[in-house]
């Protein structure tokens, strides 16, 4: 852990990979160990969501690409919204849990609006979105939970295999720059063993 202050541990994986599964196993074992956590899914959620934009109902699911895509001026604002959240988000609710010794646990983070935007509902330059990550704070620990796109689209078969593919290299290219990124290959590793790999790097 950081001194003076617990990690932010962050989920990414294309769907099919189980993240959700993952964060809910991984806060169970912090849990037995004495670890507090809390779970965020995407963003802080500081900044409240619109109603049509929050992508939480059951389509978000079984079609993550249903979200009519803004762009223009319109999207950009949407963007600058969300990117708003996760800045001031950070400071008012995230590093207080932090410094309390809680880890933060989040499924995705900004970094999944590089690789899929249109599950946001998003057309925004690629340029723009990434140069918003030097602005944000860096998790401690980024997972990426992978396997081929054929194991993957067999378990959550909303999205086609060639999106899938597209998804994985995109999310390594983002991710792998980080100091704190490791690649876990969930094809070949159960959950429990990924459950156990995540925890002893928590507590390092």
């Amino acid at each position: 852990m950081k001194k003076n202050r617990a990690p932010i541990v962050a989920l990414f994986g294309p769907d099919g990979s189980g993240k959700t599964t993952i964060a809910e196993l991984l806060a169970k074992r912090c849990e037995a160990a004495g670890i507090r956590t809390t779970s965020i899914h995407w963003r802080p959620g500081l900044l409240p969501y619109k109603r049509h934009n929050a992508r939480t109902s059951a389509s978000c699911f079984t079609n993550p690409h249903s979200a009519k895509s803004r762009q223009g001026l319109k999207g950009l604002l949407i963007f600058l919204y969300i990117v708003v959240d996760f800045i001031l988000g950070y400071y008012f609710l995230i590093l207080p849990h932090l410094k309390k010794g809680t880890v933060v646990l989040y499924e995705r983070y900004y970094y999944d609006i590089i690789a899929d935007q249109r599950r946001y509902g998003l057309l925004v330059p690629l340029s723009i979105r990434s140069f918003v990550i030097h602005f944000l704070p860096i998790p401690d620990v980024i997972i990426l939970l992978d396997a081929p796109g054929d194991i993957l689209r067999a378990r959550k078969g909303e999205l086609e295999r060639k999106e899938i593919e597209r998804q994985r290299l995109m999310l390594k290219q983002c991710l792998s720059r980080f100091s704190g990124f490791h690649l876990i290959d969930v094809g070949i590793n159960p959950p429990d063993k990924v459950t156990d790999i995540i925890f002893q790097t928590v507590k390092r």
